[in-house]
């Protein structure tokens, strides 16, 4: 089936969150819905790990409040089948360290974008558009 530029494909999304996050007024999970997009939230990382292997992603947006938080999850990312990952993950952080900058170098297909806060939302735009792009591609 071929696709015009005039149809949108919808990505499925999840954006994980720290379990004090407002999802009624979260820009990220906002941004996704309004574009059009099937977003799930998920508020542990054993939540988010059940939702990628039952349901897949495409994107996974990780929003932590610390580094080591972040880097919880990456690890434990890191421990799914790389044929289960979501192909773009998207990580705001408050700083770059090592870890994170050696996470976006894992093996296997996912594609891992750091953005630093506060303008990680204009960040996200760019991957949203790669990854419709790709979702296009392959329909």
């Amino acid at each position: 089936m071929m696709t015009t530029a005039s149809e949108k494909l919808a990505l499925r999304a999840i954006v994980v969150l720290s379990e004090a996050a407002n999802v009624d007024n979260q820009p990220t999970l906002r941004l996704l819905r309004e574009l059009g997009h099937e977003v799930s939230s998920a508020f542990s990382t054993e939540q988010a790990i059940h939702l990628l292997q039952s349901a897949g992603a495409d994107l996974m947006v990780v929003d932590l409040p610390s580094s080591g938080r972040t880097r919880q999850f990456l690890d434990a990312l890191s421990n799914v089948a790389p044929e289960q990952r979501p192909r773009h993950i998207a990580v705001f952080s408050d700083a770059l360290d090592e870890y994170v900058r050696h996470f976006s170098r894992i093996p296997g297909d996912s594609r891992v974008h750091v953005f630093l806060k506060p303008l990680h939302v204009h960040g996200l735009l760019s991957v949203l558009r790669t990854a419709e792009g790709r979702l296009s591609q392959s329909a």
